[in-house]
């Protein structure tokens, strides 16, 4: 190879040093597909520069030939990567398909063939020979028809490419129109410079060397390549087209013009509806849901300006559920169509429907179990009633029983029939509790102004044989303040609570009755006994519900504790229990209950919310 001395060379080959460096920066710094393809760009004309330079400084006609085949390795493929460039970059990829690309890629392929076989043919150039231009040897020649074929082929993948700048120019936001501008800037300049150089070759207009400029022209983009990448985040952010989101959703989006004609749907809508956009677009929208063989989706309101609800779409295995949505497709001012979207919803409607069947089923069962509850109070309050009979006929007996033995002195017989009476009337008295407590679990009540000595006075009534039996002492107050409560209930709650303290109290029993007014307007009732106590860890059992327990080796059967807490508990109070388990000292068991004047005072006739809410 033989070489001559050229003022073009250094400028060539800075052109290529800055295309490589912008390389380099991209690759570096900005790793997207945009990008990537961008770098192959950049390397063709790196190529393209560096091979024209070489070119160029060539003193004969072989090595001027050589690398202006190595030049055109980088200028064929250049039109083509600048379109896949703006095409990705402008956010049209899904326009690039694998057959697309290789129709792009067929001329350049050829072209480059063509011009690497030209002796053969000479369809590229011909005639080419070496020219004195100034101070350097140039080529000359005749270019063949197949070199304005690529001329033309280039120039309209160039226009096509602006076009395409230029539209989504005009479509994007103000940040992205920056960038545009210099895309398009980056564009035209070599274009121009190549136009200048083409009219240049055909016309002859001008003195001086026929030389083309274009590389030259690319060390000015390549220079505002260089340094809008660093600056100006270049490729790094790029717009987002409407094609981009449309097929790139989750939803199944079809768009329809105001003449019920598809004109657009993405690939989830092609799925869902067994069709492809090439058949559906252009046909009735109607015909395009059919695809789905769902009634309910048919009978969408296409018609309404806005809408939304729900469908069902079944599969030949299973059902899918969709949220659908209709909305107006407005631009300007004007209605263009209307876009229907189909969210999948599957998931969360078959959790849904299993929610439901287990809330049916639990409903089921609660309603079940209430019926078995009132089965079961109806069989207790008839079997509690039809033992009552009987045993007030055993009672009625003995007490004839207990006169005549009286009268004979058999006192053997006297404590047979005493221990038969005792107990039946203990019978009698738990079916009373039996009762009692179904009374209070289906009723509620109406709390009212209750005066508690009257209360005890029917009490004491109820209990006088056993506070004789036990030679008891009753102490209680003279003066009971009034309450709100429920008579019948609370009668129940006194007998429970006095019987237990003659009981199980001291020998003979004393058994004390009180009241307290505490700060918070709330009454505290109690009954102290002189027994024996009752130990810390057993009073927490105490007031557990229908659980017997045992006191010393005294059996308490726990029923009447539990009805007397359950009563209080509804009447808006609480069940105490304090005991200092040592002998004489004995327990006091107490309740609560809200002070009739306090709530007469704050104007409410009932229970205190939060008092009557947590009964």
């Amino acid at each position: 190879m033989h070489w001559q001395s050229s003022p073009y060379t250094t400028p060539l080959f800075i052109g290529t040093l800055i295309s490589l460096m912008s390389v380099v920066y991209i690759w570096r710094y900005r790793r997207t597909e945009v990008s990537t393809i961008f770098s192959l760009l950049m390397i063709s004309v790196a190529i393209w520069s560096a091979g024209y330079a070489l070119q160029v400084a060539g003193a004969d006609i072989q090595t001027k030939l050589f690398w202006r085949n190595i030049k055109n390795i980088g200028v064929v493929p250049v039109p083509t990567l600048w379109l896949v460039t703006v095409f990705y970059y402008t956010g049209y990829r899904r326009r690039l398909t694998k057959r697309n690309l290789v129709w792009l890629a067929l001329e350049p392929t050829i072209s480059l063939l063509m011009a690497w076989t030209n002796p053969l043919h000479g369809l590229f150039d011909a005639n080419i020979t070496l020219v004195q231009s100034g101070s350097i040897l140039i080529l000359d020649g005749d270019y063949g028809p197949w070199f304005w074929v690529n001329m033309a082929y280039s120039y309209l993948l160039f226009l096509i490419a602006a076009v395409f700048l230029v539209y989504t120019f005009l479509r994007a936001r103000h940040f992205y129109r920056e960038q545009m501008k210099i895309l398009l800037a980056i564009a035209l300049t070599p274009w121009l410079g190549n136009i200048v150089y083409l009219t240049k070759l055909l016309f002859h207009w001008g003195n001086g060397p026929i030389v083309d400029i274009t590389p030259f022209f690319f060390i000015v983009a390549g220079a505002v390549i260089a340094f809008d990448v660093s600056r100006h985040q270049l490729l790094a952010i790029i717009p987002v087209s409407r094609d981009v989101i449309l097929h790139n959703m989750g939803s199944a989006v079809i768009v329809f013009d105001t003449n019920l004609s598809v004109i657009d749907l993405n690939p989830m809508a092609e799925i869902l509806l067994h069709c492809s956009d090439e058949t559906a677009i252009g046909q009735p929208i109607t015909t395009t849901l059919a695809g789905a063989n769902s009634a309910e989706l048919a009978a969408i309101p296409l018609d309404e300006a806005a809408a939304q609800g729900e469908t069902r779409i079944s599969g030949s295995d299973e059902t899918h559920y969709f949220e659908w949505t209709l909305s107006p497709l407005i631009e300007g001012s004007s209605l263009r169509g209307k876009i229907l979207t189909l969210r999948d919803i599957t998931d969360r409607k078959l959790v849904e429907n299993e929610l439901h069947n287990a809330n049916q089923r639990l409903k089921q069962e609660i309603i079940q179990r209430e019926q078995l509850i009132d089965d079961l109070d109806a069989f207790a309050h008839t079997v509690a009633h039809d033992l009552q009979n009987p045993l007030s006929v055993v009672v009625g007996y003995s007490d004839v029983m207990l006169h005549e033995l009286t009268q004979k002195d058999d006192k053997e017989l006297i404590d047979y029939v005493s221990k038969l009476r005792e107990s039946s009337l203990r019978m009698g008295h738990i079916i009373n509790e039996l009762l009692t407590l179904a009374s209070v679990r289906r009723q509620d009540v109406q709390p009212t102004t209750v005066e508690m000595a009257g209360v005890l006075a029917n009490v004491e009534a109820r209990l006088a044989m056993m506070i004789h039996n036990y030679q008891a002492t009753i102490i209680k107050p003279d003066v009971w303040p009034l309450t709100l409560g429920h008579a019948p209930w609370l009668e129940e709650v006194w007998e429970n609570l006095i019987s237990n303290a003659i009981k199980y109290g001291g020998e003979p029993p004393v058994v004390e009755l009180g009241v307290d007014t505490q700060a918070d307007g709330i009454l505290h009732f109690w009954v102290h006994d002189n027994g024996k106590g009752i130990a810390p860890k057993k009073q927490a059992d105490l007031l557990s519900p229908l659980v017997p327990h045992k006191h010393g080796q005294r059996h308490k059967h726990g029923f009447g504790l539990s009805i007397a807490g359950r009563i209080i508990k509804k009447l808006g109070g609480t069940i105490t229990v304090q005991s200092k388990n040592l002998p004489g000292k004995g327990s006091t068991f107490g309740f609560t209950l809200p002070l009739a004047s306090a709530v007469r005072q704050a104007g409410n006739t009932t229970l205190p919310a939060d008092r009557h809410q947590a009964a």
